[in-house]
C-alpha cells in the first residue's frame, strides 16, 4: 500500500475552490439592508426557535483562531467565517493561498426568486462580495449571484458586478437561463460576456432545486434521514441524485457547442460530487461518435472530454476516492481540492483525507489537485 503523500511542500500554495461567507443570520440586515431584512424574516419564519435556528443564528461571535478551531468549529462561530480579515488569518493557518467564497443557500433562494425584490437581493449581495474581494488583496474570490430567469436583467447586473471587480458568479443549474437551453443562441451573449471578462460560471449544491419541479421524490421516511446541513438539503436521496442537474447543464454546454463558441468560458461544478464527471465524459464521447451527433462533429473541434479538461472543474466530496476516479477515467485536470469551510459537510480533516486517495499517483497529480487545476477558477 502506497504511503500517504507528504503535504509540507504544498502548504501555503494550496487553492480551495469551495468555502462560504457565513455570518449569523441576524447580521444580514446590517450587511444587506432591506434585502437582508427579508432574508432574516424568511429564515425566522422557517426556522423559528429550533435547534437549526440556534446553529445558524448564534448569539455568540466567532471562536478565536487556533490549530484546533479552524478545522473543528463549524458554522457562523468558526474563526473567519464572516469577516475577510478573519478569513485570511484562518487561511494562513490552514496553509491555503487562495479561496473561492460562495454565498449561503439561504441567501441564494430569495435572490433566485421572481420580481424586483429578488433582483435587489442579487445587487446587494454582489456589493457585499465586491467589498470582500477588495479587502482580501486578491486572495479571496467571492462568488456573486445572477438571477437568470430573464436574460436582459441578468446581463445588466453582470456588467455592473464585473465593473465592481467580481469574476465568479453562481448560476442555478435547476433554472434554464431565460427559459432556454444553456446551449441556445439566445444565451450566447451571457456566455460571451463572462468569457470576455475571463469570469467563471459556477454551479453549486442548492442551485439544483428547481430541476426537480416536484418535491415528492424524497418524501419517504428512509429518504428523509439526515439533516439540513448548512441550509442545504442533505438526505440519502438528495446526495444520490445531486449530480443530475449539473450533469444535464454540462452536457448541454459541451454537446451544444458552447465551449467551442466561447473558448475562454470557465465553468465549475462545486460541492456536487465528482464521481459522475468521468462517466458523463465517457458517455458524451460515445454519443459524439454516433450518427445522430453529426452536426456536433461538424461544429466542434474537440471531443467532449477534451472540452472538460480545458474549460471545466469539479470538486469531489471528502468521502469520494479521487485516485480511483483518475484510474478509471483520467481527467486528472478536472478535480480540485476544497474544504467547504465553515460548513460541516467538508469534514474536519479534508486535506489529509482527500490526498490519501492519491497515494501512489505521483507529485504531478497531487500538484494539479491541490494547486494547478483551481487556477482556471481563480486566476485572472
Amino acid at each position: 500500500m502506497a504511503e500517504a503523500p507528504v503535504l509540507d511542500p504544498y502548504l501555503g500554495r494550496i487553492h480551495d475552490v469551495d468555502s462560504h461567507l457565513q455570518v449569523a443570520m441576524r447580521r444580514y440586515p446590517e450587511l444587506m439592508g432591506e434585502s437582508g431584512e427579508r432574508i432574516y424574516r424568511r429564515f425566522k419564519d422557517f426556522a423559528g426557535n429550533s435547534d437549526y435556528a440556534k446553529l445558524l443564528d448564534p448569539e455568540e461571535g466567532e471562536e478565536p483562531a487556533s490549530e484546533h478551531s479552524i478545522w473543528n468549529v463549524k458554522g457562523p462561530r468558526a474563526p473567519g467565517a464572516g469577516t475577510p480579515e478573519g478569513r485570511l488569518d484562518t487561511l494562513d493557518r490552514m496553509g491555503i493561498a487562495r479561496q473561492v467564497v460562495f454565498p449561503q443557500v439561504l441567501v441564494c433562494l430569495p435572490a433566485w426568486g421572481k420580481g424586483e425584490a429578488a433582483l435587489q437581493t442579487v445587487r446587494d449581495y454582489n456589493d457585499l462580495c465586491a467589498h470582500w474581494g477588495r479587502e482580501s488583496g486578491g486572495r479571496l474570490r467571492p462568488v456573486g449571484l445572477l438571477n437568470v430567469r430573464e436574460l436582459e436583467p441578468a446581463r445588466v447586473e453582470l456588467e455592473r458586478a464585473l465593473a465592481a471587480g467580481l469574476r465568479a458568479f453562481l448560476l442555478p443549474d435547476g433554472i434554464p437561463p431565460g427559459g432556454f437551453s444553456p446551449a441556445a443562441p439566445e444565451v450566447d451573449p451571457l456566455w460571451a460576456q463572462l468569457a470576455e471578462a475571463r469570469a467563471c460560471a459556477l454551479l453549486h449544491v442548492g442551485g439544483h432545486l428547481e430541476y426537480r419541479r416536484h418535491a415528492a421524490w424524497d418524501d419517504a421516511e428512509l429518504l428523509q434521514s439526515g439533516g439540513a446541513g448548512a441550509g442545504e438539503t442533505v438526505n440519502p436521496h438528495a446526495l444520490a441524485t445531486l449530480h443530475q442537474a449539473p450533469e444535464s447543464y454540462l452536457a448541454a454546454l459541451t454537446l451544444g457547442g458552447v465551449f467551442e463558441r466561447h473558448p475562454e468560458l470557465r465553468v465549475g461544478s462545486i460541492e456536487q460530487g465528482a464521481g459522475w464527471v468521468g462517466p458523463l465524459a465517457e458517455r458524451m464521447d460515445t454519443t459524439f461518435d454516433l450518427g445522430l451527433a453529426r452536426r456536433a462533429r461538424e461544429v466542434c473541434s474537440l471531443r467532449p472530454s477534451e472540452y472538460l479538461r480545458r474549460s471545466f472543474r469539479a470538486t469531489p466530496f471528502v468521502t469520494e476516492h479521487v485516485g480511483r476516479m483518475i484510474e478509471r477515467f483520467g481527467l486528472e485536470e478536472v478535480y480540485c481540492f476544497s474544504t467547504d469551510f465553515p460548513h460541516p459537510e467538508g469534514g474536519r480533516d479534508p486535506l489529509p483525507r482527500m490526498t490519501a486517495t492519491l497515494a501512489g499517483h505521483g507529485e504531478a497529480v497531487l500538484e494539479r489537485f491541490l494547486v494547478d487545476n483551481a487556477r482556471l477558477l481563480l486566476d485572472p
